[in-house]
């Protein structure tokens, strides 16, 4: 059974630690996962997962490969596929 913990990392950031058969996501890796930004090769549109995409129903927090298969650029319209994560 998972494990969840909050480590105190500062006095306002404190972001969790799962611990699942051995492994442990690092406190880097969650802060990827959570700033990822993915750009529209199309447009340049870039998603936030931090935003979200309030206008299409995704809330903020909401990780680029948690959006529905279905979605598209809210600007052109292209599908999820177009998008690429930004470095």
């Amino acid at each position: 059974m998972p494990t969840l913990c909050l480590l105190r990392l500062s006095s306002m950031d404190r972001l969790p630690v799962i611990r699942e058969t051995g492994h442990v996501f690092t406190e880097t890796l969650l802060k990827d996962l959570s700033m990822s930004k993915y750009k529209c090769s199309v447009c340049g549109y870039v998603y936030n997962s931090e935003e979200g995409d309030l206008d299409s129903g995704i809330a903020a927090g909401t990780l680029f490969e948690n959006l529905p298969d279905d979605w598209k650029c809210p600007i052109c319209g292209a599908p999820k596929g177009a998008f690429e994560k930004m470095e």
